[in-house]
């Protein structure tokens, strides 16, 4: 019964997206089982709907968490778009950084956001199938990859792409 629902929770969090859904469901059962010993007494039934909701709250933690506000000055430090010097400061970054990636990594950076609308959906599902990966772990690599290569543009954007080699 605990491995159900250990599934039953990591299948919630995956659902929203969340790409530490395993360090969540513990979480959320260590807490249950925190709660345990005050609610015994009264507690009767299913403990499925009591576990969903602690697991609600603390997915809404987690978001919090997650949400880092954006400085003030942003507008100062990137460049307009329509910036042609600063446009191309990007470009150079961007290809930059996807050159650092493996072949695979930049392919899949670049294949995922290929479409549009109903096709962009079609392709990632077939992309997951062809990798041999459900589509939430999709989600979650292109998640890591993107994050590597913002850290990655943050760094060309600041110092220079000649810099960076």
């Amino acid at each position: 019964m605990f491995e159900a629902i250990r599934r039953r929770l990591l299948v919630v969090f995956e659902g929203r997206g969340c790409p530490q859904s395993d360090e969540l469901v513990d979480e959320t059962l260590r807490r249950f089982v925190r709660r345990l010993p005050a609610m015994l007494d009264t507690f009767k039934g299913d403990p499925i709907p009591y576990l969903l909701v602690t697991a609600h709250h603390l997915h809404l933690e987690y978001i919090e968490k997650q949400f880092v506000p954006l400085p003030p000055n942003l507008s100062e430090e990137l460049p307009a778009a329509d910036d042609g010097e600063g446009a191309e400061l990007l470009d150079q970054c961007l290809e930059g950084c996807l050159g650092k990636l493996g072949p695979e990594d930049r392919l899949l950076a670049l294949d995922y956001y290929r479409e549009e609308k109903r096709a962009k959906i079609d392709f990632r599902k077939e992309l997951a199938r062809r990798l041999g990966i459900t589509t939430n772990a999709l989600r979650i690599k292109v998640h890591h990859l993107r994050n590597a290569l913002r850290g990655c543009l943050d760094d060309c954007l600041r110092l220079g792409p000649s810099e960076m080699e």
